[in-house]
């Protein structure tokens, strides 16, 4: 009886060695050619930066709807609040990861680890507002083609003086590499303007 456990335990190991080898083999494989990826120029890469910029800033700026009478008040200090738009963490990743992929979008709540914390399987938000950072005027928007597989833009922002009537005092870049990823258009990087 043991020699048959020994042998079903190997052959189950040899089995999902094999699997792992498989997948592993398949995610090495080079990402889709352009022909067969959604088509994308300048205006379609445009129009997903204005897409994905008012749902980051939702993330960024904590505007999603929260439960007021469900609040957790971990040993770091702060009240967080129950998310209503996202049941956890995971969900709250998915979300993102329409926009960016899932490096970015791990980045972004690493960062944010100290506002979005999840607790009994639950997403929570701090009970704070984000600053604005009021010297950021307007933003005018480029696009340009670096290769089949890649799109960046470019987000000029005006640098404002608000005590001084807002007076333009310079202006700054942010980039936004958009790429093709696993035969869809993600952003590689989502840096927060304001």
């Amino acid at each position: 009886m043991k020699t048959l456990w020994k042998i079903l335990i190997s052959a189950g190991m040899a089995m999902s060695l094999a699997a792992c080898a498989g997948s592993a083999a398949a995610s090495a494989s080079p990402s889709p050619s352009a022909s067969s990826a959604p088509a994308m120029d300048e205006n379609t890469a445009l129009a997903a930066y204005k897409t994905a910029s008012t749902e980051l800033e939702k993330f960024y700026q904590m505007k999603y709807s929260i439960d007021g009478k469900d609040s957790v008040e971990p040993a770091g200090g702060g009240t967080f609040y129950r998310v209503k738009d996202y049941g956890t963490l995971s969900e709250l990743k998915d979300h993102l990861m329409q926009y960016v992929t899932a490096d970015c979008a791990d980045s972004i709540l690493s960062q944010w680890a100290s506002v979005y914390i999840e607790n009994d399987g639950k997403l929570y938000m701090l009970g704070a507002d984000t600053p604005v950072d009021e010297t950021k005027g307007e933003e005018s928007d480029a696009a340009a083609k670096v290769s089949d597989t890649e799109y960046k833009i470019t987000a000029t922002v005006q640098i404002i003086n608000p005590d001084d009537n807002n007076k333009v005092t310079g202006s700054k870049d942010f980039e936004f590499p958009y790429v093709l990823q696993d035969g869809e258009w993600r952003f590689q990087e989502f840096p927060k303007i304001r």
